[in-house]
């Protein structure tokens, strides 16, 4: 079994195409959310977030979910000691770079889900999943992620520090709404399956741009990120155990969603979740039997406005991931990238992906 860091509630531990991609951010445990429901939709999504099963290959998937952003987000790394920053690896933040190392690990072995998977697998298949994810969030036809609040979805005018208040807060809805309990975050413990060897392998053999590093510097990025990850997971613990917190959250949430301010949800019912939250084995999704129950539907409730949009974006975002995994096992990355983004074009057309 692999060793994570992992926040729990009772005490928190403190944890898009080929060409350039614009890398932005759902948090960690929205990404690790869409891979495990759409990689393990029998399978509690607790469990699967918080590392708790051997399927996901323990806290593997939900760690790696977030990994591309450990390496897309090196560059904002303010510390002055050498040894402890991270580099800018923003173009590893790439499909093609994930369905490679997928390749590698997997060959053309179509996913099984319900056979546990090899560590290194499971990392590729979190990083991978990460960036269709991010395809959903960010798409200029109503990705929930292209908040004006925010400067929208354009690289040149996005804005972080409020971006990152964004995602923070759909981390937080999330978490109360799936009654997560923990998050496995990336870092240094990942060592311990030869993960950061694996990565930097991957960026030794690829080519077409993507130039290497070491496993150490691998390491780094992962290190820096865990303190990032560990904070969402800390506020959304508290956001979960407050009614007053939960409520203040739909009133932000109301405010950064795309085209819509929070006059438009102000007078909705404010209705706290928390105390309401739905057990497993009550109220799962069609697909789950008495024998087997899982927690992955969200509570039902009287709408608050932004969720949903975020429900619409969930099931794309997951739709999406599947999409990927069974292409790649018959076609190359890069293919399998424009069959995925073409299918989310559709499901934007259609209307599938918004509120």
């Amino acid at each position: 079994m692999v060793s994570f860091a992992v926040a729990v509630v009772v005490a928190a531990v403190v944890a898009l195409a080929a060409a350039p991609v614009q890398v932005q951010a759902w948090g960690p445990v929205a990404h690790a959310v869409f891979n495990c429901l759409a990689l393990y939709p029998d399978l509690d999504v607790a469990d699967c977030v918080a590392g708790n099963s051997p399927l996901p290959a323990y806290g593997v998937l939900a760690a790696s979910s977030d990994l591309p952003d450990a390496f897309g987000f090196g560059a904002f790394n303010v510390g002055t000691q050498p040894d402890g920053l991270c580099l800018n690896l923003t173009y590893v933040h790439d499909p093609v770079f994930g369905g490679n190392m997928i390749t590698k690990v997997a060959g053309s072995r179509a996913f099984d889900p319900t056979k546990p998977l090899d560590p290194k697998e499971a990392m590729a298949r979190g990083f991978l999943g990460h960036i269709v994810g991010d395809l959903v969030g960010f798409h200029p036809g109503g990705g929930i992620l292209c908040t004006a609040q925010a400067g929208g979805c354009t690289r040149d005018t996005v804005l972080y520090m409020p971006l990152w208040g964004y995602m923070a807060a759909l981390d937080a809805a999330l978490w109360v709404q799936y009654g997560l309990t923990g998050l496995a975050v990336v870092g240094a413990d990942m060592a311990s399956f030869g993960a950061f060897d694996f990565l930097a392998s991957s960026s030794q053999t690829q080519g077409g741009g993507f130039a290497p590093f070491s496993s150490a510097e691998a390491e780094t990025c992962a290190t820096f990120w865990s303190n990032n990850a560990a904070y969402v997971a800390h506020r959304a613990t508290y956001i979960s155990s407050s009614e007053l917190a939960y409520d203040a959250l739909s009133e932000e949430l109301a405010w950064f969603l795309p085209n819509q301010t929070a006059a438009a949800t102000h007078a909705a019912t404010r209705r706290h979740p928390v105390s309401k939250r739905h057990n497993a084995g009550n109220n799962n999704n069609a697909k789950t039997s008495a024998k087997n129950t899982n927690n992955n539907t969200p509570q039902q409730r009287e709408s608050r406005g932004w969720e949903p949009w975020l429900a619409a974006q969930t099931k794309c975002a997951v739709a999406a991931i599947q999409l990927m995994t069974s292409t790649l096992v018959h076609t190359a990355p890069a293919a399998a990238w424009s069959a995925v983004a073409a299918f989310v074009q559709q499901q934007y057309d259609a209307g599938a992906c918004t509120a």
